[in-house]
């Protein structure tokens, strides 16, 4: 447990921000009244409180947005509350990265805070009657709404286990702690796997021309066109990139997979991909074939 506890560590990100967001308890009881609700939970009236168009606050929201998917790529699984594995091999690639988006985060409030007042202006007529002052923060209670951390702290370790009980419950605890440990690592070590196979299959699809796609990023999405983009060979070069990094168990089969799509799939340019239909082609079987063995290899707990 102890070579675990030094390739990897658990990571937190914690973001908190402005929700430029309110239920109106007013226009709620209307809304209430005027279809005969009775039921108190049964329907809300809620208000934006920021014009749509705020460059500021947008730019703030965007940058959040960018942060919480940069963590999700670059960390895996851990639990439910937002805690996520980050592997040793991937710790410096990944702080230098948050440096920058932190930077992002910080650099953008004072523009928000600047333009706050013209915003309060602006929402004052676009909500008209539904417009209450004390719905809104002032600029210095606004500003404690914003913060921005990535942090960091041990793998649990079952040998670093104390307590002032018998030795045969100590025993039983940390043998416990080692299960559960090893448990959560093996499902974690599902996602590098899913994420590839979500790259391929996104890459076949689009390759083929189809209008729906079966990787987890496109459900429920439909395309317009079968134009082949340059972000699915982009994308692809970057999991092929970060993975590795992520290989938390230095899983062998793990990297041959890796190996096997950034030799099969990434080496071609998307426009020689979009103008020569027999690349298109062998890039399709080839990314059919390796779904095949990937699919046929692993299969992920329910």
């Amino acid at each position: 447990m102890s070579e675990l506890a030094n390739r990897a560590m658990i990571s937190e990100l914690n973001i908190s921000m402005y929700s430029a967001r309110k239920t109106d308890k007013k226009a709620t009881n209307e809304l209430r009244a005027m279809y005969g609700i009775t039921e108190v939970n049964a329907i809300k009236a809620g208000k934006r409180l920021l014009p749509e168009e705020a460059p500021s606050f947008k730019a703030i929201t965007q940058i959040v947005t960018k942060a919480r998917t940069t963590f999700r790529d670059q960390t895996l699984p851990w639990n439910d509350s937002g805690a996520r594995i980050l592997p040793s091999a991937n710790f410096m690639n990944c702080t230098e990265i948050f440096r920058v988006i932190e930077t992002e985060f910080y650099t953008a409030l004072p523009i928000f805070w600047e333009e706050w007042p013209l915003l309060k202006k602006r929402a004052e007529k676009i909500l008209n009657g539904l417009y209450r002052e004390e719905d809104y923060p002032s600029l210095e209670k606004l500003k404690k709404r914003f913060s921005f951390a990535l942090q960091f702290y041990p793998l649990p370790d079952a040998e670093d286990f104390r307590a002032d009980i018998s030795a045969e419950a100590v025993e039983a605890i940390k043998q416990q702690i080692e299960f559960n440990t090893q448990a959560k690592v093996a499902r974690s070590m599902e996602e590098p796997y899913l994420r590839l196979l979500d790259g391929v299959a996104h890459m076949a699809s689009r390759l083929q021309g189809l209008k729906e796609c079966p990787c987890r990023n496109c459900v429920g999405k439909t395309f317009e066109t079968d134009k082949f983009g340059d972000s699915v060979v982009n994308n692809l070069i970057n999991l092929c990139d970060v993975l590795p990094r992520l290989n938390l168990t230095a899983d062998k089969n793990l990297d041959y997979f890796i190996e096997k799509v950034k030799i099969g799939l990434t080496p071609f340019q998307p426009d020689l991909v979009r103008s020569s239909e027999v690349v298109k082609k062998a890039l399709a079987d080839t990314a059919r074939e390796i779904q095949e063995q990937m699919s046929a290899f692993f299969a992920p707990a329910a």
